[in-house]
């Protein structure tokens, strides 16, 4: 680990010089934002959700392949949605150990009246509950499970899109 922090360090070096002379001496936030470049990663997965009613569909978004920490989780929905109070869809964003253990929710949205409300063509609906305290452990599966209420709602195709961090 320790040769991978050095190797961040070196490639971290160049872009914290590029600051500018209008730096406050001590002020790291040049810095702080070229570390982040560096290290936030973004996995996009295509999701094709069934439209039958009643019937909860897993989606294999990633395995981890170190342990890391979510930034934000955003579905991009290809075509707009009706909200619904009766019949509605939700989906949920879980992490499994790796070794067909359970699902864990680590935030969920839902396509009811009282939830996300109507969905726009293209434009990103976010899993706010996501934060610093969502991590998975090397080896553990990132998943979206998508169920429905009622008769359901038809989900559109999109991408999942997962900002994530190295820790």
């Amino acid at each position: 680990m320790a040769t991978a922090y050095k190797e961040m360090a070196r490639r971290i070096a160049p872009l914290a010089d590029q600051v500018g002379s209008d730096t406050v001496a001590g002020d790291t936030s040049g810095f702080i934002d070229a570390f982040d470049a560096l290290t936030k990663r973004v996995v996009r997965a295509s999701i094709a959700p069934s439209v039958t009613p009643g019937t909860a569909e897993n989606f294999i978004i990633m395995e981890a392949e170190a342990d890391l920490e979510l930034l934000s989780v955003k579905y991009h929905p290809d075509d707009a949605l009706t909200a619904n109070a009766c019949d509605y869809a939700t989906l949920d964003i879980n992490k499994e150990d790796g070794a067909a253990g359970g699902l864990t929710s680590l935030d969920a949205i839902t396509t009811e009246v009282s939830g996300t409300d109507d969905w726009a063509a293209r434009v990103a609906e976010s899993f706010g509950g996501i934060g610093v305290n969502d991590t998975l452990d090397a080896g553990e599966i990132l998943v979206l499970q998508i169920t429905k209420t009622g008769c359901g709602v038809a989900v559109p195709h999109g991408t999942l899109e997962v900002t994530y961090r190295l820790l």
